[in-house]
């Protein structure tokens, strides 16, 4: 059995490997709109649950994990990428 290896050419070499290239011009905007308000509504919305639980004097320690996470996803989406070149 022969073993084949994949071939990389050195303009291969200068993009990382598992690359998709990047996106058509209007493509990104409205994706880009639709992911951050979509995680926006979310966090507003578990802002309010965690205002009601408070208020109703439950502990909304079930929540909170949730808010969080929307937090560093916002946080990971608006920070410059490490492999973006500039």
């Amino acid at each position: 059995m022969e073993v084949i290896e994949p071939t990389r050419t050195p303009a291969d070499a200068q993009e990382p490997a598992g690359t998709i290239g990047p996106l058509p011009a209007g493509f990104v905007g409205p994706l880009w709109l639709i992911i951050v308000s979509g995680l926006v509504v979310f966090a507003l919305g578990n802002a309010l649950a965690i205002y009601l639980l408070l208020a109703s004097g439950k502990d909304p320690q079930e929540v909170v994990p949730l808010v969080t996470a929307v937090v560093g996803v916002l946080a990971g989406v608006l920070v410059p990428s490490p492999v973006a070149r500039r």
